[in-house]
Order: structure tokens, then sequence, then C-alpha cells
């Protein structure tokens, strides 16, 4: 045996003998079935980190981000959406944009796969533990299980009655109601169990919206109470097992939650690319990179209007809105500014220019907006029959119904709004002429609203002939349709009297139309030649647009074989095969217009024809005969295989150490998009390579466990914004293979019993993913043209010999389809990822002579710093959080009385960032300040 191999044996023997103290309190046993069975945590060859419900209740854990806060290695914040568009990052292997379809991290209810970001948080569901699993579990659960998984595992019928009620109550508004009992239905027959649970939240932070507590329709009916981050969820879920004979059981779930969730507080930084590409906005908030653009759209006498201004954010992004902006408005060729942005016109047709930037302090949302509201359904039904002392048997039965919206108004400035071109009365009518020749709008988008329907059946086999040898093998077939599409709306002004330019409208009757609103009965609507009514009625405004079908299919067998080689080392192998048969239909393009169809419009006062991007079915080219289009319908499939092999040596009873080398791999897939080059995409893949050690020292006071980990990502798959250079704001973010990524890392994670009464638990991780050399990222130079530079004379840095320099803004004007910035992100860290982070716990138990006993806790979690894009420019801080919990339990265990803090030192730091580079902006989000609560538990004895 080498001296590499002795280490980790010495190493344990050593501490064992170390810490050879009397034991205290003996670390509790933690099952888990992260293997699709029973096991003790510290014997299965990998890492995890779990919670049992326990541990959930106490500190009061109501959402992922609860979840990563605990757990060293994973990243998750719910952004300015409360979750809708938020994915889990596991080591460092974080996807390429937030909304793809297929998430690196796999999530789990009952073993039945949640396939969108807006099913991660299941509401009150009675959870029996959750599990987060680490490193590619492909060959165990499949296709998604990318960087590992996150199993929520509920509680099941039990024969014994028991039951509970509970509320709890905290500042906010915070109010909630839960009851659950268990028990036999039927005696020898069937049990059951029902809970039914609801929590409603007002928020934790104010919305300076001069309207905030207006009562508008839709979505948001009920009323606002002024405040951001609130929620109103309700779950309900059952469960039946019937006992057919001792060797028998059928189980039947049913999960219901109905959520609602409003936006988290967030503020916008823009960029000059907006100002002149979109004209959503007259100034622009980023800090480096200065730049000159053509606008969008020339003056009327011709003109070459430009705007210069910067496009990247540069260093720690701060916690309220950077502050005042300059005015970027159109230059012609003589220097002088005679195109608005935003504003309107004076009434002697000059322009408007503010003295200064209209934004007020503070965070605003409009109170027609909301993070997103959910509804899922989930069917299940597990037949399991122990056929004999070798051989058992499961079949799995599942169905998930999910829709999913969430809308809000995306202006850096909601109480200006944005404002459109106005043609004004047409020639010979008698309307009023406008005085402004603008139309102030709050521009919202619906973007992924989706609808899912999923159908999955699994069957599998154990065989254990005997102590040496175990066996698994079956199958697994998923039917999936998965619809979604956008919904870009110019709804009227929700504001206040002194933020109206445009006069003709009312505020508070704006407050009054929900989000979507048909622009018909808008007051939008004035006149036929208002470009907003005739060019969006027919297009943006409130259809759908994006609008695509996924139907998927996917087949595969899996198996593995384990062969204890010794009653201590044991060898296992894995694999699973996998058919992915996946076809896109392309309803409508990024116009809303639907597939082979024309739309003849009126903007600014021009007649204008537009084909659809789609083709009719069937055809390769517009109706027109020349104009090139997307088709209506793909179909691909892919085959694919992907291992694992791990190796483990039990050392003593209490000390173990495992080696394995597993495949990830994401199967490629479909756009809808205009651009034929980007409509489809490779698979990605990883092999991941773990060195793991799981110690119990210290005669059962300190469990010790750490992972050392290596990455090898090809082909990693991101988002980006179609090439199609007359593509609009609205057209959806495609999926492309990006590059590659190697990730090295280690984590460590521990508990320790001091005596009787006092313990600590730790964790740390550190990882570090890095674009591979040679890897390119489109946008910095299509539409941040990072490092690009100009000279003295406005000219781009010249060489000696007169020849320009790569990444020269070489024109000091850059217009749609000029390239010009450093592409090369080869080295650089991967967005979105922290590559220190720590937890720490400090729990005190005692027991009172009375029969009370008490629980005590108080932890923290640290988590380093994280860029925002692959430029490795600009970042969000590192952040401390602190968190504390007190537990009472009465004599016979009948009454819990639970009071708990989160963000104890109300610290006050960015949670997320949400990049849309299309639009050359920043969706910054503000974490929650320090809140408080209680939770009252009567259990029925």
């Amino acid at each position: 045996m080498s001296k590499y191999k002795l280490l980790p044996v010495c190493a344990g023997i050593i501490a064992a003998q170390f810490f050879s103290v009397p034991a205290y309190s003996q670390i509790e046993e933690v099952v888990v079935t992260a293997r699709k069975k029973s096991e003790s945590l510290q014997q299965v060859p990998m890492a995890i980190t779990p919670f049992t419900s326990e541990m959930l209740e106490r500190r009061d854990f109501t959402n992922l981000e609860d979840i990563a806060g605990g757990t060293v290695g994973l990243n998750y914040s719910g952004e300015s959406s409360s979750g809708f568009q938020s994915s889990p990052t596991l080591r460092g292997l974080r996807q390429g944009f937030a909304t793809d379809r297929v998430s690196n991290v796999a999530i789990f209810l009952d073993g039945v796969y949640l396939s969108r970001q807006s099913m991660a948080n299941m509401g009150m569901i009675d959870m029996e533990r959750i599990e987060v699993v680490k490193g590619p579990q492909n060959s165990l659960y499949g296709r998604n299980a990318f960087a590992g998984a996150i199993n929520y595992v509920t509680k099941r019928p039990q024969e014994e009655f028991e039951a509970y009620a509970s509320t709890s109550v905290g500042d906010g508004g915070r109010q909630d109601w839960k009851f659950s009992a268990t028990g036999t239905l039927v005696e020898g027959v069937l049990l059951g169990r029902y809970t039914f649970g609801e929590s409603f939240y007002d928020g934790h932070s104010k919305n300076d919206h001069p309207n905030a507590k207006i009562d508008p329709p839709g979505f948001t009916d009920g009323g606002s109470d002024g405040l951001l981050g609130g929620w109103d969820d309700k779950t309900y879920n059952f469960g039946l097992t019937w006992l057919i004979a001792d060797n028998m059981t059928l189980d039947i779930g049913y999960y219901k939650t109905d959520l609602k969730r409003e936006n988290q507080p967030n503020y916008i930084v823009s960029g000059v690319r907006e100002v002149a590409r979109f004209q959503t906005t007259p100034y622009g908030d980023m800090n480096f990179n200065e730049v000159s653009l053509n606008t969008a759209f020339g003056d009327p006498t011709g003109s070459v209007l430009v705007s210069t201004g910067n496009t990247i954010w540069k260093g720690a992004l701060p916690y309220n809105h950077p502050g005042k902006a300059e005015w970027i408005g159109g230059v012609n060729e003589a220097g002088v500014q005679d195109f608005d942005f935003g504003y309107g016109n004076n009434p002697d047709g000059t322009t408007f220019i503010p003295d200064e930037d209209p934004i007020q302090p503070g965070i605003y949302a409009d109170p027609r907006g909301f993070g997103f509201v959910a509804d899922t359904e989930i069917q299940t039904a597990a037949y399991n029959w122990d056929i004999n002392d070798a051989w058992s048997l499961r079949y799995t039965y599942s169905n998930v119904e999910h829709y999913g919206i969430q809308s809000g108004v995306a202006e850096r400035n909601l109480l200006a709004g944005s404002t459109l071109s106005d043609s004004g009365p047409e020639e010979g009518t008698v309307e009023k002429p406008r005085v402004d020749k603008q139309i102030q709008s709050n521009i919202s988008n619906s973007n992924p609203e989706l609808y899912i329907d999923t159908t999955a059946h699994e069957l599998i086999f154990d065989y254990v002939p005997n102590d040496e040898w175990s066996f698994k093998f079956g199958g697994y077939y998923s039917d999936s349709n998965d619809e979604s599409w956008g919904i870009v709306s110019y709804n009227a002004m929700c504001t206040s009297e002194d933020q109206l330019v445009d006069q003709d409208q009312d505020p508070t009757l704006g407050c009054l139309l929900s989000l979507g609103h048909d622009i018909k009965d808008s007051p939008l609507q004035q006149s036929s030649g208002i470009a907003i009514y005739n060019l969006f009625r027919d297009t943006w405004s409130t259809n759908r647009n994006g609008w695509t079908i996924y139907d998927e299919q996917v087949a595969s067998v899996f198996g593995s074989a384990e062969w204890a080689i010794t009653p201590d080392i044991r060898l296992r192998v894995e694999g699973r095969y996998t058919q992915e048969d996946k076809e896109i239909t392309r309803k409508t393009d990024s116009l809303a217009i639907p597939a082979g169809a024309l739309v003849t419009f009126q903007g600014s006062g021009d007649e204008n024809e537009r084909y659809s991007a789609i083709c009719s079915p069937g055809e390769t080219v517009s109706s027109d005969g020349v104009t090139p289009c997307s088709a209506s319908s793909d179909e691909k499939t892919f085959y694919y295989f992907t291992p694992k092999f791990s190796v483990d040596w039990q050392y003593t009873e209490d000390n173990m150490v495992y080696f394995y080398a597993a495949n990830g791999l994401k199967a490629g897939g479909l756009n809808n998009t205009d651009d034929r080059d980007q409509q489809t995409y490779r698979p990605e893949e990883n092999w991941t390579y773990e060195i793991g050690s799981k110690n119990t020292l210290m005669d059962g006071n300190l469990q010790l466990n750490a992972a050392l980990y290596y990455v090898d990502w090809t082909d990693l798959v991101g988002g980006a914004a179609p090439n199609s250079p007359d593509s609009n704001p609205n057209a959806s973010t495609v999926q492309v293979n990006v590059g590659d990524v190697e990730n090295y890392g280690l984590e460590i994670d521990g508990q320790y019993f001091i005596d009787t009464n006092w313990s600590v638990d730790f964790g740390a991780s550190y990882t570090n993913p890095r674009y591979k050399d040679g890897t390119s990222w489109d946008p910095a130079a299509s539409k941040y043209y990072s490092g690009c530079q100009k000279g003295d004379d406005g000219l781009g840095i010249r060489n000696p010999d007169g020849s320009l320099p790569a990444n020269t803004n070489f024109d000091n004007v850059i217009d749609f389809t000029e390239r010009c910035g450093d592409v090369d992100i080869g080295g650089h860290e991967l967005l979105k990822v922290s590559k220190e982070q720590y937890t720490y716990g400090v729990n005190y138990n005692y027991d009172f002579e009375s029969g009370w006993g008490l629980y005590a806790r108080l932890d923290g979690n640290y988590q380093s710093a994280q860029w925002l894009t692959p430029m490795n420019i600009g970042s969000i801080r590192s952040r401390s959080l602190w968190n504390t919990s007190l537990n009472l339990i009465s004599p016979n265990g009948q009454w819990e009385l639970n009071f708990w803090g989160k963000n104890i030192t109300d610290k006050e730091y960015v949670s997320g960032a949400f990049t849309i580079s299309i639009f050359n902006k920043l969706i910054v989000t503000q974490g929650a300040p320090a809140r408080y609560g209680a939770t009252l538990k009567y259990n029925f004895l």
C-alpha cells in the first residue's frame, strides 16, 4: 500500500486517539434514501446534507434560500421574482441561464421529478426530511441530476394515530395554520395521512410607490399592504397505504400547492445600449466602458443620431440604487441634442429635458405586478412487492400538472415609465392634437408563462442473492407536454400626477387596470394614428409571443451491481442508457405573429408589413418566397449512456473512505428563435471525480466528513440573445453551447458534542469553476462591447503602422451589426457562484426538573462574492447572515413553542442580480431584513 493510500487511514486513527474522551451525547443516526433505499447517512459513499423535520420546524425553513443557507456548496437566490426564475447551483455547476427548461440540479418530491424552477418551493407539505445530494446522479435519477439532486421526502401514513396542529405569527403580518393527522383507517388494511397548511405574509420591505396600497384587479386581487416580499400559500396533501398482504403494499399520494408570491425589493440599472437601442429610458446608470451607439431610430430630418454612455457595471453593486444619472440623449451630426428618448416635446416642438433625473430614492414596485403565481397538482401511486428473501419490486406512477406566471413592470423608473412615439391625429381629422407628441407607458413582461403536464412510470427490481452481491435494475418512461410563452403589455401609467408628462392619462385609473389589460380598452388608445395602438395591439401587446410547445418522451433502462470484495470493501458499478425524443412546435414568433402569418401595422405614421419569423407548416421560407424563416416544428432524438463507478472501504465501524467517477449529461435541445443557426444546441457533459471520508470519532461525540472533487465540464449550455439583427426586445433567450469548464473543490462538515448540553456544527466549502482557455462569450462584443477603446481624437487607438489594434471602438459609433470587444473569457470564473462558503451553529439543550425541555440555537452562514457576468467585471458583495431559534417542549411532548429570528443583525445585502444582456440592464434584488416570529404546536397524544 502506498503512502498516499495510507493517509486517510492514518488521519482517522490519529484523530480517534487524540479525541479519545468520555462520550457525552452520542450523535444520532440519520437515515437517508439518496440511493433509493434506506441507509445510514454515514455509510453512503457520497456527500449528502440532510435536514430532518425537526430541523425544518425549529429553524422555520420556508424555501430553498433557507436550505442553501445551511448547505455548503449550494447557492440559491430567489431573485426579484421570488424564485420563479431561480435555479439552485451545486458545487459551482451554475447553469448557463436562470430560465433554462432543464436545471442542473434535479428536484424530486417522493421520487417524482419537478421539472421547473417554479415548483422548487413546495409550500407547507409535511416533510420527513430534505436531502441535498452532491455530485452527478444521472445513473440513478436520470438526465437532470447533472450536478446533484434535492430530495423532498414527505411523511408517510403510519399505523399509530398521530396528529398535530400548529400556528405561527411574526412581524410583517406573518400568519400560518397547519394541521396533520395519520393513523389506521381500516384495521390491518388501510392507513391514511392528511395535511393542510396555509401561510400568509404581508412582506418585509416597504414599497415606496405612491399607489402601493391600491387594490388592483387580476392576480394581485385581495389588496396590497404597501410591503414587498410577501406570500399567500395554500397546501393540501393526503396519502393512503393499502396493506394488500404482508409483503405487498400500495401507496397513493396527492399533493396540491397554490402559491402566490410578491416581488422582492429590487432596483434596475440600465446601460447605454438600452437607451439607444430600445429607448425605454433616457438615462444610463452603468459606470464603466463608455461607447457611442447609433440610436434605433433617426430624427425626422434624417440626421444620424448617437448616444454616448457606459455599458458595464464595474465593481460591487451597492445595496441601493447607485444614484441619479446624467441625461443620455440623441445628438445629431451637428452635435445638437434634438432627439428625445422619453419625455415628450414642449408645446413649441423643442425637446423637453428635465433638469435632473426624476428617479426618486427608495424601492418601487408597481402594485399590479407580482413575483409569481404557481398551481401544482401531483398524483402518485407506488406498488411495493417483496417477492421473496432475494427479490423485491417497486413500480411508481406519477402525474404532474403545473401552471405558473409572473409579471411585473421592468422599468428603471416606474413613476416616469417609458414613452413611445405618437404620430398624432391623421391629416384632415378634427381630433384634438396632442401637446407632448409622446405616450407614457408602463411596459410589463410575463416571460415565461407556462403550463406543464407530465406522466411518468418507473419499474425497479432489487436482487440480493447473498451478503456478497446486490443488484438493481429497471426502466423509466415519461411523456411531457411543456408549453410556454411570454406576454408584453403596454399599460396605462400607475404613478403620481407630478410624474405625468402625458397629461391625457389618469394615474388613478391606470392603477385599476391590470397588467396585460386589453389595449383596446386602455386610455392609451387615443386615435387611429397612435403607434402604440396600431403596432402593438396586433403584435406584442397582450398576445402570446415566443409561444412554444415542447413534447418530450424519455425512455431509459438502468442498473447497478455492488460487490462486497471483502466485508469492508465494496465496489459498485452503475449505468443508465437513455433515449430522448424531442419535438418543438413554434406557434408564434417574438412579435407574437403566428406561424406563416403576415401582419400589416402602422407605426410612427408609416405603413409596414411583417411576415412571421416562423414558416407555415411544411414551408422553408415565408409566403413571399424570399424571407427566410424558422420551421414551425422540428424533431430530434438523443441517445446517451451515463455510467458511475465507485468503491468504498469501511476500514473501521466508524470510519469510511470512498472514491467515485460519475458521468453527468444533459441532452441537447431545440429553440424557438428567428435565427435558423440557433435552432439547436448540443448536449453538455461532465465527468466528476471525488474522494471522500466519513468518520465518527471521540467515542461518538464528533462526526467529521470531507470530500475533494474535480469536474471536467464540456459544452456548457448557456443563454444568449438571438443573432438575428432585427430581433426585438421581446425575443426569447436561446440556448447555445458556450464552451468548456473545469472545476475543483473541497467540502468539510461535521458536528461535535462538547458535553451533555452544548454542541456545535460546522461546514466549509471551496469551489473554483473556470472557463477553459479558448472559451468565448459573444455578448461581450455584441451587447457590452467589453474593452472597446477610443483615442483622444474620438477614433480608435492606432498601432504605429496606422492599423487598428484589437478591441477598439474604431469609428466611435457602434451600429447594431458591429462587434467590438474582448470575447475571450478563458480563465474567468462562472457567474453567480460563491467560491467560499461557511456554516456554523451553536446548540444548547437543557432538561428542567419540571420536565420541560429547552433547545436553543445560534447559526450563521457566509458566502463570498459572486460575479455578475462571465466578463468578471461587476460583482455581488460577500455577506454573512445570522439566525437564531429557541424551542420549549412540555413534559409530555404535547406542547412545543418555538421562537425564531432570521438575519438578526439586520444585514443590508444584495441577494441576487438578474442580468438581461439584450437590454443591457441589471435587476438587482435586496435581501430580506431582520424577521422574527413564533410557532405554537400542539401534538394530539
